[in-house]
């Protein structure tokens, strides 16, 4: 039987994926469920999975730097080694020819001649390194060649501290980083700047972005909440949710049950609008902003509503870790029905961040700080306040609606053990 491998969605605004590298060659055996190839997309790099066990029997799209549609066959797999596949004419007009043929060969390459070509290139190219490593690489301006045979990872696998060290390696090696932001460069003559090439992600972030605030009629409002006991609470839980998870809880972590819980009581909130309809999430999927290199990535916490503060925890670090890894799947990053960013852990008191479509409302939360306040009694007493902005897309969601909602998530921030209705 012969299988096909399809370029998975990874959310339902993604439309195209860049394949940067293929795990196995044609020809190798595979399993269902291991890492496959790479793709990297306008929200992250993350693997595939095999969808199959067999073979793998033709590869239509190399790794390259051209974006291929979601849902093409970029591939077969057989059960066999020696089933026939369907004809290289169907495939012929999809697929680009190999670098290796030479320009006047126009007819369709023979299978026996696609096999050894992508053999030979997969000899020359077979550079494990993780994704994260590959953007690392890109910015300090290494060739992977540099990189070759020095991984450290499972299988000789480049990552992120083998690049590091390359890079800090020697001045021949730090003479090439590319700077993060753009500045006067010391081989140009003063008041020239040098320019850095946007990366795909960063390209991909621009348009959406852009997008979103020339399409989405944004408002804002911003409240704050005491969060005396939300800080005690966290303190009490910390060494009993380790317990359950193995991780140590976040203020995060409680922002986002939080958030969650006063999402079941404002469906147009947690909904998205899409082709002029408005779609009600049935459960509320919190999509956590995670800074990783050269971007902005949203893994999607599930059913936060209904799931214990312990299973919180555990999955906000996987998926976090995940992020750091570039090892995303097509379920981590999709479904998202409401977006949390939080800065809190900069010196920053507020902001307002733009809504991910096609999410309707996002959530930018600022650090804790000290502030004076007026109790019931009109003394003046010292308290712990955190401010938190929300953008709501007012095609959907009336301005009362947005202050309704952050009215209830205040009330549960300030009586935190609300946060406990399904344990720890």
């Amino acid at each position: 039987m012969i299988h096909e491998i399809i370029l998975p969605m990874l959310g339902e605004t993604m439309d195209e994926g860049q394949i940067t590298a293929w795990r196995k060659a044609e020809g190798d055996k595979v399993t269902k469920g291991e890492p496959l190839f790479e793709v990297t997309t306008d929200k992250a790099a993350f693997e595939a999975e095999c969808p199959a066990d067999g073979y793998l029997r033709k590869i239509l799209f190399s790794a390259s730097e051209t974006p291929v549609p979601v849902t093409k066959v970029i591939g077969y797999i057989s059960d066999t080694p020696d089933e026939p596949l369907p004809s290289l004419a169907e495939t012929a007009a999809t697929k680009p020819q190999p670098a290796k043929v030479a320009a006047g060969d126009s007819g369709p390459v023979s299978a026996s001649t696609a096999t050894k070509i992508s053999s030979t290139s997969a000899q020359t190219k077979r550079i494990k390194i993780s994704p994260l490593a590959r953007n690392l690489a890109k910015q300090h301006g290494l060739e992977l060649e540099q990189l070759r045979g020095k991984g450290s990872g499972p299988d000789g696998r480049i990552i992120k501290r083998d690049v590091l060290a390359v890079a800090q390696a020697g001045p021949a090696v730090e003479a090439k980083a590319v700077p993060a932001k753009p500045v006067v460069s010391e081989a140009v003559s003063p008041g020239q700047v040098r320019e850095i090439p946007m990366s795909k992600m960063r390209q991909a972030i621009a348009r959406r972005l852009s997008q979103s605030k020339q399409t989405i009629p944004h408002y804002y409002l911003t409240a704050q909440a005491r969060v005396d006991d939300l800080i005690k609470l966290r303190g009490d839980l910390i060494d009993s949710v380790k317990k359950v998870c193995g991780t140590r809880l976040t203020y995060t972590d409680l922002i986002v049950k939080a958030v969650g819980l006063a999402l079941m009581d404002f469906p147009t909130v947690n909904s998205t609008f899409e082709d002029g309809k408005i779609r009600l999430a049935e459960q509320a999927n919190v999509g956590l902003a995670v800074a990783v290199p050269d971007g902005l990535v949203v893994p999607v916490i599930k059913a936060v509503e209904s799931r214990p503060l312990g299973q919180i925890v555990a999955e906000r670090a996987r998926l976090v870790e995940k992020a750091r890894s570039g090892k995303f799947s097509v379920q981590d990053m999709s479904g998202g029905s409401f977006t949390v960013t939080n800065l809190g852990t900069q010196p920053i008191d507020q902001f307002a961040a733009i809504i991910n479509p096609p999410e309707v409302a996002i959530l930018a939360i600022g650090q804790i700080v000290k502030a004076a306040l007026v109790d019931e009694a009109d003394h003046i007493v010292v308290g712990s306040i955190m401010r938190m902005t929300l953008s709501a897309d007012h095609r959907v969601v009336d301005g009362a609606v947005g202050a309704e909602f952050l009215a209830r998530l205040i009330n549960i921030l300030e009586d935190p053990n609300q946060l406990l209705s399904q344990g720890i």
